[in-house]
């Protein structure tokens, strides 16, 4: 499954000539926190983005779009509802078809942009909506951006024989199996404060070939 987040465009913007893509011609707060954390850890496989413009109604991070100046009113909000209801069930359509549905919705919107999506229904799907100044919705959504990308965890494991210790990266059933075991460092782990844990001792690669080839006279 993927998951959505939905933002408003931006009255600060990059002034350059021609088109360039959405996510880089906005530069309100929200872009910047969008541009450092993809520049920073690339956005995770399971998200998509859609841009709500009070000029291009609903578009893509990569729509190139022009440098403009249009402000969004209570008119326009009202005059952009259905075609922006109708494109967001098409791309909800499209992520089921292509992901197997949409798993969360953030939305970070002003409240007049909100109105474009008055009686939405979004059925099973669970949505979040930013609230309080924009620098507090910046925050939720970077901390909401954070938990998609899910936690990095690695293993400390030592050799029951020769006392060789190394470290290996977990996959994610490892790090589901381990939080199931622990699930009092579920948060700790999720909010990427704990990076690696203790798996105990097992036998390095050289003792258990050393073994192997015991066992069967080779050696």
């Amino acid at each position: 499954m993927t998951n959505l987040l939905i933002i408003g465009c931006s009255e600060r913007k990059i002034e350059s000539p021609g088109e360039i893509p959405a996510i880089d011609r906005y530069d309100g707060p929200t872009y910047r926190c969008l541009r450092k954390f993809r520049d920073d850890y690339g956005f995770p496989n399971n998200l998509r983005i859609l841009i709500l413009s009070a000029k291009y109604n609903l578009i893509f991070p990569e729509t190139h779009i022009a440098d403009y100046d249009q402000k969004m009113t209570l008119e326009r909000a009202a005059d952009m509802e259905i075609d922006v209801q109708c494109d967001l069930i098409r791309c909800l359509v499209f992520y089921d078809r292509a992901y197997g549905g949409t798993d969360q919705v953030f939305i970070n919107l002003g409240k007049t942009y909100m109105r474009t999506l008055d009686g939405f229904n979004w059925g099973t799907i669970s949505t979040m909506e930013a609230s309080g100044g924009i620098g507090q919705k910046t925050q939720q959504m970077k901390a909401w951006l954070e938990r998609l990308r899910g936690p990095n965890l690695m293993g400390h494991l030592s050799c029951s024989v020769c006392n060789d210790t190394w470290f290996r990266d977990l996959d994610d059933m490892e790090i589901q199996a381990y939080i199931d075991a622990h699930p009092e460092l579920e948060e700790r782990i999720l909010a990427r404060e704990i990076t690696d844990v203790d798996l105990g001792e097992v036998l390095c690669d050289g003792c258990e070939d050393y073994y192997e080839d015991l066992a069967a006279g080779r050696i």
